[in-house]
């Protein structure tokens, strides 16, 4: 059986996948920002009522055009990052526009909140 799904031995796991939360598809969100502002990330998220979440702190690197931030004396300062799982697309298009506001109100391009959408295929 090499070369073969390990869920063609349980057809109606596909089934139930394409019908979960109506037929739409689960969504991984990742949040990353400069740690000075991951107290509004987390005050967007209880707004929203989101709850659950995995954060990382003390996260290091460098975005498309903005400066680095590597917790070294050249590149100071570091990220918190947070992984959301989505089965509810409202939900999630909810912290989209409300992240975007909470951007409204952070001057340096480079300091905004990056909200980064992939599908999710699986939650075991």
């Amino acid at each position: 059986m090499e070369g073969r799904s390990p869920l063609a031995a349980f057809p109606v796991i596909p089934y139930i996948m394409r019908h979960i939360n109506g037929g739409r598809a689960m969504k991984m969100a990742f949040i990353v920002c400069n740690e000075v502002y991951t107290s509004r990330v987390m005050e967007v998220l209880e707004k929203n009522g989101i709850d659950y979440y995995t954060r990382w702190e003390q996260v290091k690197g460098k975005g498309h055009g903005t400066e680095a931030h590597l917790g070294t004396r050249s590149f100071p300062g570091v990220n918190t990052m947070l992984m959301i799982a989505f089965t509810d697309h409202d939900a999630l298009q909810q912290l989209i526009e409300n992240i975007g506001e909470t951007n409204k109100g952070i001057a340096r391009a480079d300091d905004r909140i990056r909200l980064f959408q992939v599908p999710l295929e699986r939650m075991v």
